[in-house]
């Protein structure tokens, strides 16, 4: 990694440089994804350094009462006097082929087959919750069900609220979108 870096740096395309007497960022976007290495925002929708603010972590589960998704957000679209990074549109992206909700499915279907006592089991109890309601293909439909689930949960936000409440700030939108592992291409659910 280090030398392919290297290889990247050297290059020096512009285009991906920032002056470092430039600490401002001004992305329009916020991504909310999962962890999955199949799924890289930058890479699946070419854009730069800048373009995109991010959070990541497996299920892309916003859950208010975590402080670090909640810190993420807050930054992005609050002026808290450090950087009011100031997105317009937080995008929840799920994925195809999903680990975590095929983990959640099994869960649901089976509790007794699972250690309770790890982490995974304890981060993806949403997750497994909304399996037991989700029917027929389950974890496909159980991956699009959480896409809802997270756009619903970060529309009833603090943050979010407060940005909505601010007439001096420009309108916030937040969408949930599929990334599909086997074409490379994003859909937009119309979960807006």
């Amino acid at each position: 990694l280090l030398s392919r870096n290297a290889e990247w740096a050297a290059t020096k395309d512009p285009t991906f440089l920032v002056d470092s007497s430039d600490r401002d960022q001004r992305p329009r976007v916020m991504w909310i994804g999962c962890s999955d290495s199949r799924v890289p925002e930058s890479v699946v929708t070419r854009s730069r350094p800048g373009d995109i603010f991010v959070h990541r972590n497996v299920a892309k589960l916003f859950n208010p009462d975590e402080d670090s998704v909640m810190t993420a957000v807050t930054f992005a679209i609050e002026d808290i006097g450090l950087n009011n990074v100031g997105v317009e549109h937080i995008v929840v992206v799920g994925h195809t082929n999903c680990g975590a909700a095929s983990y959640a499915s099994d869960a649901a279907e089976n509790p007794s087959a699972v250690d309770r006592r790890r982490p995974m089991y304890r981060w993806l109890q949403p997750l497994i919750r909304l399996a037991g309601t989700v029917t027929g293909k389950r974890t496909q439909n159980l991956i699009i069900a959480n896409i809802q689930e997270q756009v619903d949960k970060l529309a009833q936000s603090e943050p979010v609220i407060r940005a909505w409440d601010n007439p001096n700030r420009p309108a916030l939108q937040i969408h949930g979108w599929l990334y599909e592992l086997s074409t490379g291409l994003l859909r937009d659910l119309e979960i807006t």
